[in-house]
């Protein structure tokens, strides 16, 4: 946690009207902190990450307003992601609890890629201008995720749409180019079909054989995205694919193997055609 400074404290009153206890901005400088309330049973609820102008004072009143409140993947830096947690904890002299601070943000990342044409008339064909990344991304999630947000706002909505991602200033968390490798970056959702009020992200393979683009879209996580989630894939193309980048893939297309694992773990990737 060294690369925050501080980190938000909400403590709300856990006896079902969710009033706030007590605030409190604390630094970082290790792993435990310090938290004053008065006594009793609480819920409290730690974010990192937020600037000091991120909370409005009406929104943090009440735990159920503190739900409400949105983080824009406009103002995400993967470096330093918005990070939560919420527990419930007996406050008093003697109380200890633990928190682990989760990443709002999923990333999602290919392992490896290779082709096997071994079997199709196509067999000497090379998959060729390769590319990898991301649509039907939410653009907006509430920083308590709860798995029941409908997004207002989708980035690269039914196909790649570099133009609609220009107010993001890293852009390229939803595009890995050449398919290198590199961690490209979604909130989380629960399926849908991808429209406004819906949200099925899914990873885009393309590419070109014997001149003709072709796409292999697979839904991340099978449908379910979770935030704090690493979702690395392994993927053999075995076939020409779809000509529309939001028609899923079908297994004849390509094989398709995930992982998930928690944000902290990382995977050495190995990318061949």
């Amino acid at each position: 946690m060294a690369e925050y400074d501080s980190v938000d404290v909400f403590v709300y009153e856990n006896d079902g009207t969710g009033r706030l206890d007590t605030y409190q901005k604390l630094p970082l400088n290790g792993p435990v902190l310090q938290i004053q309330s008065r006594a009793g049973n609480k819920t409290a609820v730690l974010v990192a990450g937020a600037d000091n102008s991120f909370f409005d004072y009406n929104d943090i009143l009440y735990l159920e307003g503190l739900g409400t409140v949105t983080r824009n993947l406009a103002d995400e830096d993967p470096e330093r992601p918005l990070r939560s947690a919420i527990i419930n904890v007996t406050a008093g002299p003697s109380g200890k609890h633990s928190a682990s601070l989760t990443p709002l943000l999923a990333e999602v990342r290919v392992r490896s890629l290779r082709t096997d044409f071994s079997v199709r008339p196509y067999k000497n064909a090379v998959l060729e201008n390769a590319g990898a990344y991301l649509i039907n991304v939410s653009g907006i999630c509430p920083i308590l995720w709860q798995g029941d947000f409908n997004p207002r706002e989708i980035y690269n909505y039914g196909r790649e749409d570099p133009e609609g991602c220009r107010n993001l200033p890293h852009p390229e968390i939803l595009r890995d180019d050449g398919v290198s490798g590199i961690p490209m970056y979604c909130y989380p959702c629960r399926g849908g079909n991808g429209g406004l009020g819906t949200c099925t992200t899914r990873l885009v393979i393309e590419g070109t054989i014997e001149g003709v683009t072709y796409y292999y879209p697979i839904n991340v996580g099978n449908g379910t995205v979770e935030p704090g989630h690493r979702y690395i894939y392994d993927l053999t193309i075995t076939r020409t694919g779809t000509l529309d980048p939001d028609v899923p893939a079908e297994s004849s297309m390509i094989d398709v193997m995930m992982e998930a694992v928690p944000w902290e773990e990382y995977e050495n990737e190995e990318i061949l055609y």
